[in-house]
Order: structure tokens, then C-alpha cells, then sequence
């Protein structure tokens, strides 16, 4: 019986490539296009293990890949030695790829190499079958997969694609598919969601228990991963099930309520954490920098006018689809705007990236098969017209990983010096509390089992504010910065200043970085004077650094082996790596 059930699969699934050979070739192609700098970089001379990164905060999450790997999967505190604090930012996703790269034996950053590759195939594959279930065109479904994972020069504005189409790209992050987690991890979930709404609701209009449970699964489990898909799928649904009463389909409204149901129960442990969360004394701090702020202000941005537009001059050739993108539209054009209710709004832009452009580009694809149909009679000249899309999709993503390789470049050959640094502190117990530069300490929890108290992204994890302004402090002792000289240094260096200690809430509050107060820079500055009282390694201890490392070429005033008064416990012609006696955290209140 196996057997044959087993030979009838096997029979499905090479009939199904055979018929959608083009989707897997596209897919695989685009894969390889989103991998391409990484894989090129680890084949040049100059590559010492140290993997090319540059995607928007991808230091951050292959750090917490890393510490999936050190055994502290919830990830409650990523940079310091507390892991047992609530996590404010969920882990699955990161959960996801650290298993993976586990169970092939790849390290954290190889395992965040591998997903450029196969999180991109595997999203092109599920947009191609949810725009052919919508629309039963293979081009459309072909085009709406090219343009999710490699359209972003299409899908920005205007001078952003003149840009690219004439070689002077200003996108130099890469390929927004590349980025960790969010969306490789995330839009598998969105649109493995979307398609089992669409066949199964939309399309077949019969539901069974196992599609109720995985699309609520799906959207609970959305929320470890991205609370913006999670809300999203919630709305969709919710909506459908609407739309379904309306139709006085009251099986499929059923099953809907159902799924809701079950995703529903599957955020109360998110919930439960969030409750213990709320008794954290820094969790007002943390909240406020990663973005929660107050406004009434409405976002009505290019793209969801675009697609409230295309609802109404909508193509009769795909009208069957017209319902799920009118609710898809819907959800959204809520969702951005539920701050106009609330007066709280977390980070709305990230709507804008994950799924507005993603929904745009599904409906441009659509749009595009309606017009070269309509324009064009016979299959060759649509077959060019296909053809003429596809290069300029292409070439134009080519471009943007083109010019983030260029860019990237000359800090990848660099960041290539650190590996002696970072196999001596692989050597070391885990757990240390490593102090470094900022830029070594991006790369210190990516590449071993230690901590790193100075890193760019630490606070975003729930730790007290008066940590982050002691770190900001013992950064311009170290770098001798005079104390009369604090605060017009601090003037000129606010913006930097205001991400350090706030994170995103100038910018997402007030518009700019640029907007923190000069009483507040005042403030530190004078604590800087007060601060200078007590001495360097005092300082360290404070902060709760155990192990530092000198880069001398970066940082000379530092001066360690004068401050310290000890020698290095390892040192090369560039580094050296001391060790404190004892250290006094700060971190718990």
C-alpha cells in the first residue's frame, strides 16, 4: 500500500514538473541571482571565512541564529550574559535556519548563505502556484514570482528603476529577498497562508480539517516571525470570512472562524511572554526603541492608492481573482491606518516592504499579461513581449546585486582580519562578555560563542537605558574625547548618539534621528564629566565585560596596555585580547 501511494506521488510530483518546468526554472534562477554576491565573494582569494553580509540588520539576525547554536534558542537576550530575561522579539525564523543549518552541519553564517538560495526559490514557487490557482496564466504567475523576489528596482519609485535601467542604482542593500528572516522566513509563511486560502476557499470552496488547522497555524505561528505578516493573514481572514457571509457560503465562513480559532490559540504562549514582559522594568524603554509611537496620522502611500485603483479597472480575463486582492487590499489599507484609532503605530513602513510591494508586484504581473494580450494577437509577439519583461526584471535585480557587491566589497575583504581574533575567542569558555569596537562587535556574536555588549543592535533587546548611555560614555573615554569638548562632540555626532540610545524613535516619532533634544545630549554630556571620575577598567567592569579586544590599526587612543596595565592573553600585529579580573553587570535592575 506504501508503495503505491508512494509511486503515485512520485508520478504527481514529475507530472507537476513537468508541466511547470519554466516555474522551477525561473525559481531556481532567481535563487541563484539572490545568492550570487555571497557565492562569488566565498570563491575570490581574498575570503578567510568571514561571509560577505549587507542586507538591512542581517548582523543582527545571524547573531541570533548563533545563539540558537549556543543553546539559547528563546532568544530573551542575544548581546549580554543574561539569557534568561522575556524576549521581545520572537525567534522562530531564526530557529528555522539554525536548525537547518544543524542538521546539514553548516555554521550559523553559511546556514544565512544557504537561505539566500533556497528561501527565494521556494517564494517564487508558492507566488507561481498562487497566482496560477488565481488566474490559471502561467506568464502572469511566472511574472508575479520574478517580481516579488527580484522586483525591487520595478517596485520603487520612479528614479529608483531609471536608475538601475541606466547603471546608476542607489539601491546597495541588495535584493530585499536576501535579507534574513524578514521576509525569507516570514513570506513563506504569508504565502504559503495566501495559497491555501486561495485554492481551498477561494477556488475550490471546500475546506477539510487539515487546511483549518494549518491556516491557522500558519498565522499564529506567523507572529514568532513577523508581527506585521501575522496581523495581516489575521485581517485576510477575517475579512474572507466576511466576504464568505456575504455570500451566504456559511461552510466556508465556518471553517474560516475555525482557523482564526486555532491561530488564536496559537499566540497565548506569545501572549503569556508578552505579560511577563510587561513586568519588566525596561520594557517601556525597549518598546519605545524599537519604534512604538503615539500618532493619529494616516499612511496612504503610491502603491496601496495604486491597488485600490487597479479594483475598479480591474481586467475581466482575471475577475475571478478580483475578490481575494480586493480583500488583500483591504486588510492592508486597515492595517496601516488602525494608528488613526489607536494613536499607536510600531514601524507601519515594514508593512510597506513585506506586503504591499510583494501584493503590488502580484497585480502589476496580472495587469501586464492583460495588456500584452490585449495588445499583442499571436503567441510569438506575446512570447517576445514575456521575454522583454523577464529580461528587464533580470537585468535591472542584476543591477542592484551588482552595485551592494561593489559597495559591500572593500568592508568583506576587511572584516577577513578578524578570523584569527575569533578562532582564539572560540577557544575560550562560552559566555564571555567581549568588548570590542562596533564594528568587530557586529561580527563577534555571528562568529563565536560570546557575547558582545557593544553591539549596534543590542538594544533592541530588554535591557535598562542607563546600560546603553554608560556604553555611550565609556565609548568617548576610550576614545579620549576631552570633557569640555562632550557635548559640542555629541552635537555634532546626535544622530548616531540618537539611534545608539533609542533606537528607531526619533526617526518613526519625530522624522529624523536628528531630532533628539540638545537638553538631553546636555544631560550626557554631563555625565561624561562626572563619569570621568572613575577609570577604564572600572568602567568595563560596570558594563559587564569580561574579555576585550584592541584593534590597534582602528583604535589607537584606546591604548589598553598602558589603561589595563596587564599584558594580552592574545595578541597579533593588529589585535590584542585582554581579560578583566571581575565584572559587575548593570543589566538587572
Amino acid at each position: 500500500m506504501f508503495a503505491r501511494i508512494s509511486s503515485t506521488a512520485r508520478t504527481r510530483i514529475a507530472d507537476l514538473c513537468t508541466r511547470h518546468w519554466l516555474a522551477l526554472l525561473s525559481a531556481f534562477a532567481l535563487g541563484v541571482l539572490v545568492i550570487a554576491p555571497q557565492l562569488i565573494f566565498m570563491h575570490t582569494l581574498a575570503y578567510r571565512g568571514i561571509e560577505m553580509i549587507g542586507t538591512d540588520a542581517e548582523e543582527y539576525y545571524v547573531a541570533r541564529m548563533q545563539e540558537v547554536y549556543d543553546g539559547y534558542p528563546r532568544l530573551g537576550g542575544v548581546f549580554l550574559s543574561q539569557k534568561d530575561l522575556p524576549y521581545l522579539v520572537p525567534g522562530l525564523g531564526e530557529n528555522i535556519v539554525a536548525r537547518f543549518g544543524q542538521v546539514f552541519a553548516q555554521s550559523a553564517a553559511v546556514a544565512n548563505v544557504g537561505a539566500k538560495f533556497f528561501s527565494p526559490f521556494l517564494i517564487a514557487l508558492l507566488v507561481y502556484a498562487l497566482i496560477y490557482s488565481l488566474s490559471a496564466s502561467v506568464p502572469g504567475a511566472l511574472l508575479a514570482g520574478a517580481l516579488v523576489v527580484a522586483g525591487d528596482a520595478v517596485l520603487g519609485d520612479p528614479s529608483t528603476l531609471i536608475g538601475v535601467l541606466t547603471g546608476h542604482t542607489p539601491i546597495t542593500s541588495f535584493l530585499l529577498s536576501a535579507r534574513p528572516i524578514n521576509p525569507e522566513v516570514s513570506a513563506i509563511f504569508l504565502f504559503v497562508a495566501l495559497l491555501i486560502l486561495a485554492r481551498v476557499f477561494f477556488k475550490n470552496r471546500q475546506s477539510t480539517w487539515l487546511s483549518v488547522a494549518a491556516l491557522g497555524l500558519l498565522a499564529g505561528g506567523a507572529l514568532y516571525i513577523s508581527p506585521f505578516v501575522s496581523s495581516f493573514l489575521f485581517a485576510v481572514f477575517g475579512l474572507s470570512l466576511l466576504w464568505f457571509a456575504f455570500k451566504k457560503d456559511y461552510a466556508c465562513m465556518k471553517a474560516l472562524a475555525a482557523s482564526i480559532a486555532v491561530g488564536l490559540a496559537a499566540v497565548v504562549p506569545f501572549l503569556l511572554n508578552l505579560l511577563q514582559l510587561w513586568q519588566s522594568p525596561f520594557y517601556a524603554e525597549t518598546s519605545i526603541r524599537q519604534g512604538l509611537i503615539h500618532t493619529h496620522t494616516p499612511i496612504v502611500g503610491f502603491w496601496l492608492i495604486a491597488l485600490i485603483i487597479s479594483l475598479f479597472i480591474w481586467p475581466r480575463r482575471f475577475s475571478a481573482a478580483r475578490p481575494f486582492f480586493a480583500i488583500a487590499t483591504a486588510a492592508l489599507a486597515i492595517l496601516l491606518n488602525q494608528q488613526i484609532f489607536t494613536g499607536i503605530a510600531i514601524q507601519p513602513a515594514h508593512y510597506h516592504w513585506y506586503l504591499t510591494k510583494p501584493l503590488a508586484g502580484m497585480v502589476l504581473a496580472l495587469f501586464a499579461v492583460f495588456l500584452i494580450e490585449w495588445l499583442l494577437k499571436t503567441k510569438v509577439l506575446r512570447g517576445i513581449a514575456y521575454s522583454i519583461c523577464f529580461l528587464v526584471l533580470f537585468l535591472s535585480a542584476m543591477s542592484v546585486q551588482r552595485a551592494s557587491y561593489t559597495a559591500h566589497y572593500a568592508e568583506a575583504v576587511a572584516s577577513q582580519a578578524y578570523t584569527p581574533v575569533f578562532s582564539f575567542l572560540q577557544t575560550m569558555p562560552s559566555g564571555q562578555s567581549v568588548w570590542a569596537n562596533r564594528t568587530l562587535s557586529l561580527y563577534i556574536p555571528m562568529y563565536t560563542k560570546q557575547n558582545a555588549p557593544n553591539h549596534d543592535f543590542a538594544e533592541y533587546d530588554p535591557i535598562p537605558q542607563s546600560f546603553l548611555e554608560k556604553r555611550l560614555l565609556l565609548e568617548y573615554a576610550l576614545r579620549k574625547v576631552h570633557a569640555t569638548d562632550a557635548f559640542a562632540t555629541m552635537q555634532a555626532e546626535r544622530e548616531d548618539i540618537a539611534y545608539r540610545l533609542f533606537g528607531v524613535y526619533w526617526r518613526d516619532q519625530y522624522g529624523s534621528y536628528s531630532a533628539i533634544p540638545d537638553s538631553l545630549l546636555e544631560q550626557y554630556a554631563d555625565d561624561y564629566r562626572k563619569n570621568a571620575r572613575q577609570s577604564i577598567p572600572a568602567q568595563l567592569n560596570t558594563l559587564g565585560a569580561s574579555i576585550i579586544v584592541w584593534d590597534v590599526e582602528n583604535d589607537p587612543s584606546w591604548d589598553l596596555s598602558r589603561v589595563l596595565g596587564t599584558k594580552p592573553i592574545f595578541s597579533t600585529e593588529r589585535f590584542g585580547v585582554y581579560q578583566l579580573a571581575t565584572t559587575t553587570s548593570t543589566i538587572r535592575p
